[in-house]
Protein backbone atom coordinates (compact mmCIF):
# COMPACT_ATOMS: atom_id res chain seq x y z
CA UNK A 1 0.00 0.00 0.00
CA UNK A 2 1.51 3.37 -0.96
CA UNK A 3 1.96 5.92 1.82
CA UNK A 4 -0.86 8.35 2.45
CA UNK A 5 -0.42 11.85 1.03
CA UNK A 6 1.05 14.40 3.38
CA UNK A 7 -1.69 16.78 4.55
CA UNK A 8 -0.98 20.49 4.65
CA UNK A 9 -1.98 21.45 8.16
CA UNK A 10 -1.42 24.82 9.83
CA UNK A 11 2.26 25.54 10.57
CA UNK A 12 1.66 25.37 14.32
CA UNK A 13 2.64 21.76 14.87
CA UNK A 14 5.52 21.71 17.30
CA UNK A 15 5.97 20.63 20.91
CA UNK A 16 5.20 23.15 23.65
CA UNK A 17 8.23 25.21 24.70
CA UNK A 18 10.13 24.12 21.59
CA UNK A 19 12.21 26.46 19.48
CA UNK A 20 11.28 24.74 16.24
CA UNK A 21 9.28 22.02 14.58
CA UNK A 22 9.68 18.46 15.71
CA UNK A 23 9.37 15.48 13.42
CA UNK A 24 6.03 13.69 13.70
CA UNK A 25 5.96 10.27 15.31
CA UNK A 26 4.77 7.48 13.05
CA UNK A 27 3.53 4.04 13.97
CA UNK A 28 3.23 1.42 11.23
CA UNK A 29 0.95 -1.52 11.99
CA UNK A 30 -0.20 -4.66 10.34
CA UNK A 31 -3.57 -4.10 8.76
CA UNK A 32 -6.69 -5.90 9.87
CA UNK A 33 -10.35 -4.98 10.01
CA UNK A 34 -11.03 -1.71 11.85
CA UNK A 35 -7.31 -1.21 12.64
CA UNK A 36 -5.20 1.49 11.09
CA UNK A 37 -2.42 0.59 8.70
CA UNK A 38 -0.39 3.64 9.71
CA UNK A 39 -0.56 6.43 12.25
CA UNK A 40 1.24 9.72 12.73
CA UNK A 41 0.99 11.94 15.81
CA UNK A 42 1.66 15.67 15.94
CA UNK A 43 1.67 18.54 18.39
CA UNK A 44 -0.07 21.91 18.12
CA UNK A 45 1.60 24.79 19.97
CA UNK A 46 -1.76 26.51 20.53
CA UNK A 47 -2.26 24.07 23.43
CA UNK A 48 -0.67 25.56 26.56
CA UNK A 49 2.09 23.44 28.08
CA UNK A 50 0.44 23.47 31.51
CA UNK A 51 -2.57 21.66 30.03
CA UNK A 52 -0.43 18.74 28.84
CA UNK A 53 1.43 18.05 32.09
CA UNK A 54 1.47 14.35 32.88
CA UNK A 55 1.14 13.30 29.25
CA UNK A 56 3.86 11.71 27.14
CA UNK A 57 5.17 12.99 23.82
CA UNK A 58 2.94 11.62 21.09
CA UNK A 59 -0.24 11.60 23.22
CA UNK A 60 -3.31 12.96 21.47
CA UNK A 61 -3.59 15.75 24.05
CA UNK A 62 -0.57 17.52 22.50
CA UNK A 63 -2.38 18.03 19.19
CA UNK A 64 -3.66 15.00 17.36
CA UNK A 65 -3.07 12.05 15.09
CA UNK A 66 -3.78 10.91 11.57
CA UNK A 67 -4.71 7.25 11.11
CA UNK A 68 -5.00 5.59 7.72
CA UNK A 69 -7.05 2.47 7.06
CA UNK A 70 -7.47 -0.05 4.27
CA UNK A 71 -11.00 1.18 3.56
CA UNK A 72 -13.27 4.13 4.34
CA UNK A 73 -15.57 1.70 6.17
CA UNK A 74 -12.72 0.70 8.49
CA UNK A 75 -11.97 4.37 9.22
CA UNK A 76 -15.64 5.04 9.97
CA UNK A 77 -15.83 1.99 12.24
CA UNK A 78 -12.82 3.29 14.20
CA UNK A 79 -14.35 6.79 14.47
CA UNK A 80 -17.66 5.31 15.64
CA UNK A 81 -15.86 3.17 18.23
CA UNK A 82 -13.92 6.17 19.59
CA UNK A 83 -17.07 8.29 19.82
CA UNK A 84 -18.95 5.52 21.64
CA UNK A 85 -16.06 4.86 24.03
CA UNK A 86 -15.47 8.51 24.91
CA UNK A 87 -18.97 10.00 24.82
CA UNK A 88 -19.51 9.59 28.55
CA UNK A 89 -15.95 10.62 29.53
CA UNK A 90 -15.44 14.37 28.94
CA UNK A 91 -11.70 14.16 29.65
CA UNK A 92 -11.31 11.77 26.72
CA UNK A 93 -13.51 13.48 24.16
CA UNK A 94 -11.85 14.61 20.97
CA UNK A 95 -12.61 16.03 17.56
CA UNK A 96 -12.72 13.43 14.76
CA UNK A 97 -12.73 14.16 11.05
CA UNK A 98 -13.07 11.49 8.39
CA UNK A 99 -11.70 11.80 4.87
CA UNK A 100 -12.13 8.62 2.85
CA UNK A 101 -9.90 6.01 4.57
CA UNK A 102 -8.23 8.59 6.84
CA UNK A 103 -9.28 9.49 10.37
CA UNK A 104 -7.95 12.74 11.81
CA UNK A 105 -8.17 12.87 15.60
CA UNK A 106 -7.73 16.24 17.32
CA UNK A 107 -7.18 17.01 21.01
CA UNK A 108 -10.11 18.28 23.06
CA UNK A 109 -7.72 20.89 24.47
CA UNK A 110 -8.16 22.91 21.28
CA UNK A 111 -11.20 25.13 20.90
CA UNK A 112 -13.82 24.18 18.31
CA UNK A 113 -12.57 27.05 16.13
CA UNK A 114 -8.97 25.82 16.36
CA UNK A 115 -9.96 22.22 15.65
CA UNK A 116 -11.93 23.45 12.62
CA UNK A 117 -8.57 24.37 11.00
CA UNK A 118 -7.86 20.65 10.75
CA UNK A 119 -11.32 19.92 9.38
CA UNK A 120 -10.73 22.51 6.64
CA UNK A 121 -7.33 21.00 5.84
CA UNK A 122 -8.84 17.52 5.65
CA UNK A 123 -11.45 18.76 3.18
CA UNK A 124 -8.61 19.83 0.85
CA UNK A 125 -6.98 16.39 0.78
CA UNK A 126 -7.08 14.58 -2.57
Amino acid sequence: MPPAPSPRFPPRCRPPNSAGPSPPRTTPTTSSADQYSSKITFTDNRIPADQTEGHQTGDLEFGGSIETFATAADAKARADYIQAATSSLPALTEYNYLHDATLIRISHLLTPEQAADYEKAAARLP
